[in-house]
């Protein structure tokens, strides 16, 4: 399936807060600019970006909690938050690499990068009836 690139930036989704917000136009103008961000994308890309502002919220609470927290029976357990602090990152590695965000997805994938097209090729052109 041939997916032509986005000409414009997407505004992020209402739902979103500000800090995903920030997540989003920084991850969109990076796909963009690497001729990545296509509008198919979209709900994809909405996934993770959630899941990184999660995983930073996550980790602000393990910061703040600690690692190791007390259970109401008064046991010592692993934090909850760092739970979702490991599979808020584990998914949202996955859904990058899909993008090419992580560094070996990077190397795999090529994209159909538009050249800018001049006034003197656009007058070259053939013209069709």
């Amino acid at each position: 399936m041939k997916v032509l690139p986005m000409d414009e930036l997407p505004p992020a989704p209402k739902s979103f807060n500000a800090e995903t917000v920030k997540i989003w136009d920084g991850v969109c103008r990076e796909l963009k600019r690497n001729g990545l961000l296509a509008s198919c994308d979209l709900e994809l890309l909405q996934g993770y970006c959630i899941l990184l502002n999660q995983f930073g919220e996550a980790t602000v609470m393990v910061k703040k909690e600690g690692l190791v927290t007390v259970s109401r029976h008064g046991e010592q357990v692993v934090n909850p938050w760092y739970r979702v602090q490991c599979e808020s990152l584990k998914q949202a590695t996955q859904l990058g690499q899909l993008f090419g965000i992580t560094p070996s997805a990077r190397s795999r994938i090529s994209a159909a990068v538009t050249k800018p097209v001049s006034k003197l090729d656009t007058l070259k052109k053939p013209k069709t009836a």
